[in-house]
């Protein structure tokens, strides 16, 4: 009698009778039922949910410091315009002026990204670690481990600091530590085989780094491919 043949019931491939795991994906094959080779009837059907847990860098990945730098630019140039229209308003504006106000400017938004990148390196040990979910709806990443733990500690400090600004950073933080992007929130997608990286975009956005694993990226890669493909309009 011929030994038969197991199906991962994670991404569908055929592997030997001895294997007990996934020589595709890496995941375990216990539960799987064994399957005959010559029946040409099995089929596989996509699995409605993918999870797993990866930690995505965070110095070292390029949209995670573009994003940063863009907000912390973003909010010295909402500054640097305030300080210029109470200038103008109040009859005080000089081009001299104007110039120290943009060397100040300059100089904050560089030590406050010195800071951040001595939190991610120091903190947060240059990782976040991620739990993603990618199903029927779209991706959803939830912080988790120690990360979630770092969070939490850090943002109940901010409520409780007395001060409005960083008590409303901290209730805004503490809130996003799950976010879900759906599939009709996304336009494209770009991806690194090197990183194990998945980038989503909105409007040239990016929306969603999804950090995969060696075992399941091009699982996850095929699975973002066939939403977007199967999405309407």
């Amino acid at each position: 009698m011929s030994e038969t043949a197991k199906i991962c019931e994670h991404c569908g491939t055929t592997n030997s009778a001895q294997a007990s795991f996934c020589e595709n994906c890496g995941q375990s094959l216990a539960q799987n039922q064994p399957v005959d080779p010559a029946d040409t009837t099995t089929s596989f059907e996509s699995p409605e949910k993918i999870t797993w847990k990866a930690n995505l860098p965070l110095l070292t990945n390029k949209v995670v410091v573009r994003q940063l730098l863009f907000v912390l630019g973003l909010s010295m140039l909402c500054v640097l315009l305030f300080m210029l229209t109470l200038d103008i308003f109040e009859g005080n504006f000089t081009l001299a002026g104007a110039g120290r106000y943009l060397l100040i400017s300059v100089i904050i938004l560089g030590g406050l990204a010195l800071l951040a990148a001595l939190v991610m390196q120091f903190l947060y040990g240059n990782k976040y670690e991620y739990k993603y979910t990618v199903d029927e709806n779209g991706v959803k990443a939830e912080t988790t481990g120690a990360t979630q733990k770092k969070n939490f500690i850090v943002n109940l400090l901010l409520v409780f600091s007395g001060r409005p600004g960083p008590a409303g950073a901290g209730l805004l933080a503490q809130s996003r530590q799950s976010e879900l992007v759906k599939w009709d929130k996304v336009d494209t997608y770009t991806t690194n085989p090197d990183n194990l990286e998945i980038v989503l975009y909105r409007r040239k956005r990016a929306v969603m780094v999804i950090q995969c694993k060696p075992e399941n990226y091009q699982t996850v890669r095929q699975r973002v491919e066939q939403a977007l493909a199967e999405k309407p309009g």
